[in-house]
C-alpha cells in the first residue's frame, strides 16, 4: 500500500510537470502543429529505414510490447486487487493514461532536436529542456518527482519479483518455515535481484539498452504463459514451468553466443515449443 500510494503521488507530480512543460516548448516552436511540422519525415516513420528483415522488425517492436504486458509490477498491482472487476477497469484506465501522458516525452523527443539542437546527450532531452523552460522552483519539483519516480520503479519491480520469488518459488519448496523465515527469504530474494540488476547496469552503455535488456529478461516464457492462460484451457504447470525457464535460458544464451540476431522473438519461439511439449508429455505420463 505504502508503494502504491508513493507512485500514486510521484505520477500526479510527473503528469502536471510533463503537461506544462509539453505547453511550454509547443509555445516555443509556435504550437504543436507547428513544431511536428520541423520534424524530420523519416523520424515519423513506425520502423528504422533500413535494411533489415522482417524478423528483426518484430524484434524491434515485441520486445516492448510483450514485456510491458507482463511486466511484474503490472502483474503484482492485479493480483493485489480485491475484485476481477477492480482489475480490469484498472487497466484499462491505466492503458489510456499510460498512452495519453506517453505522447507527451514523445512529442518534446521528436520537437527537442529544433529547440536545442546539438544536444551532447539526446536522453537527456526532457530534464534539459526542464531546466531551460521551466522557472527554478517548478523545474526543482519536477526533477525531483522524476527522480522519485525512476527510482520507485525500481524499487517496485525488485520488491514484486522478490515476493514473487519468496513466496512462490522459496515458501513452496519448505512450507514449513516460520514467518520471521519468510520474511528473510523475501528479504535475501530483494537483495539477489538488486545484486543482479546492479550487474546489468553496469553492463550497459544507454539507458535504452538497459531498459530494452531489463524488459526482456524472463518475459519472453512470461507472455507465452500468460497468452495460453488468459485465451485457452490448454497447459498445466508443468507447461507454465517449461515455458519461462526455456524463454529466460534461450534469451540468455542467444544474447550471449549471438546466434541469432533476433534473441527476444526466438526465445518466445522456444517458449511455445517448450509449453505444448511439456504438455504432451505430462498428459502421457498422466
Amino acid at each position: 500500500m505504502a508503494d502504491v500510494l508513493t507512485d500514486f503521488v510521484q505520477a500526479i507530480a510527473v503528469i502536471l510537470g510533463l503537461i506544462i512543460l509539453a505547453v511550454v516548448v509547443a509555445g516555443e516552436t509556435g504550437g504543436f502543429a507547428a513544431g511536428l511540422a520541423q520534424v524530420e519525415p523519416h523520424r515519423l516513420a513506425y520502423f528504422s529505414a533500413d535494411d533489415r528483415g522482417i524478423l528483426e522488425r518484430l524484434e524491434e517492436w515485441a520486445v516492448p510490447i510483450f514485456s510491458t504486458m507482463v511486466a511484474v509490477e503490472l502483474i503484482a498491482r492485479i493480483l493485489g486487487t480485491n475484485s476481477a472487476r477492480t482489475a480490469r477497469i484498472a487497466c484499462i484506465l491505466g492503458g489510456v493514461l499510460y498512452f495519453c501522458v506517453g505522447l507527451m516525452p514523445v512529442y518534446m523527443g521528436l520537437v527537442g532536436p529544433s529547440v536545442l539542437p546539438g544536444l551532447d546527450e539526446p536522453e537527456q532531452i526532457i530534464p534539459i529542456l526542464a531546466e531551460k523552460f521551466l522557472p527554478t522552483f517548478l523545474f526543482t519539483i519536477f526533477l525531483g518527482a522524476l527522480i522519485s519516480a525512476i527510482l520507485s520503479s525500481v524499487d517496485s519491480a525488485l520488491l514484486a519479483g522478490g515476493s514473487i520469488i519468496s513466496h512462490n518459488f522459496l515458501v513452496p519448496m519448505r512450507p514449513d518455515l516460520s514467518e520471521a523465515a519468510r520474511i528473510r527469504c523475501a528479504r535475501g530474494s530483494v537483495i539477489v535481484l538488486g545484486l543482479i540488476a546492479f550487474v546489468i547496469a553496469l553492463r550497459s552503455t544507454t539507458i535504452h539498452d538497459l531498459v530494452e535488456t531489463a524488459s526482456a529478461i524472463g518475459s519472453a516464457g512470461l507472455i507465452v504463459v500468460a497468452l495460453f492462460g488468459l485465451f485457452t484451457r490448454f497447459g498445466g504447470p508443468a507447461a507454465a514451468a517449461s515455458a519461462l525457464v526455456t524463454g529466460a535460458v534461450v534469451w540468455l544464451a542467444a544474447v550471449i553466443w549471438e546466434f541469432t540476431s533476433v534473441p527476444y522473438v526466438f526465445a518466445v519461439a522456444m517458449s511455445v515449443v517448450a509449453y505444448i511439449g511439456a504438455r504432451f508429455v505430462a498428459r502421457r505420463r498422466a
